[in-house]
């Protein structure tokens, strides 16, 4: 069989971050089927003309596998660009039937549809007349595999999208809120010029700097306990051993604490603490 690749809709689907080259074959497809059903008054329900296959059927028409079709199909439907539905009065028949959404979809030949009397189908689900001059209502009716009516579809469209659109922001602010690996090498290699430098970022550090932030470490604090390191004279080796911190060192959630914390601010050896007065020891004990 052959298929048509529709460039222009290919590109409005990378563009809108719904599919490729795949889901523009599959989309025009199914829109060929249905306005073909369109031509024949055929197969015309809730004021929309569909297609019905089975998916091991669509696996034998189109050159991909059964996987591959599930996803598209499903990415198309997330989008609200098709709808499914379960048409057939036999409980028994599963097959889905699918329809385009032209309203949607912001390239030709993808505009609107129209109904055997000539009239535009809303996209809302708004009762149409069948080609039998019967008003349809797409309420009560349980089309859909989930047991939702098409106007449940059309909400749970809106719904899903609304939902991606607020993880994908939630998304870009943890990602503003964290540094990379590298960036904090960087960071540590400029502020703390007095300690080792760190001159290969291994899997290792970079494993390191993530587990950081996932504990709860944020950038701030990263970038607080480099300057601390770098103004404390322990820390810069000015100590009985000659020890200086380093990235690896600074890497570690319960040294960072304790850098933050000021237990290596000040003097070079970290001061020990004092034991208790015999005043204070009196109330030790409970």
């Amino acid at each position: 069989m052959n298929f048509i690749l529709n460039t222009e809709l290919s590109r409005w689907l990378r563009d809108e971050k719904i599919g490729g080259d795949r889901e523009a074959i599959f989309l025009y497809a199914l829109w060929t089927w249905c306005e073909k059903n369109a031509a024949n008054e055929h197969n015309y329900h809730e004021g929309r003309y569909w297609s019905y296959n089975s998916l091991r059927g669509l696996t034998r028409i189109f050159p991909w596998t059964k996987r591959e079709l599930e996803n598209t199909v499903n990415r198309l439907r997330d989008a609200g660009l098709i709808l499914t539905a379960k048409l057939s009065k036999d409980p028994k028949d599963t097959t889905l039937s699918y329809t385009v959404i032209s309203e949607k979809i912001g390239v030709s030949p993808f505009r609107e549809t129209v109904s055997p009397t000539g009239e535009t189908v809303s996209p809302t689900g708004d009762a149409s007349p069948s080609p039998s001059g019967e008003t349809v209502s797409p309420h009560g009716d349980n089309l859909s595999p989930t047991g939702e009516t098409l106007d449940e579809q059309y909400k749970t469209h809106i719904v899903i999208q609304a939902n991606k659109n607020k993880q994908d922001a939630n998304k870009d602010g943890q990602q503003e809120n964290k540094l990379t690996p590298r960036q904090a090498m960087e960071l540590y290699n400029q502020l703390c010029v007095d300690l080792p430098p760190c001159i290969r970022l291994t899997d290792k550090r970079q494993r390191s700097v993530r587990a950081l932030f996932k504990k709860g470490i944020t950038p701030e604090q990263l970038e607080s306990s480099f300057r601390i390191a770098q103004s404390s004279e322990f820390c810069r080796g000015k100590n009985k051993t000659g020890w200086r911190a380093d990235f690896d060192w600074l890497l570690d959630e319960n040294n960072i604490v304790k850098v933050l914390e000021g237990k290596y601010s000040g003097s070079a050896t970290p001061p020990k603490p004092s034991a208790p007065t015999k005043e204070e020891r009196r109330y030790e004990h409970w």
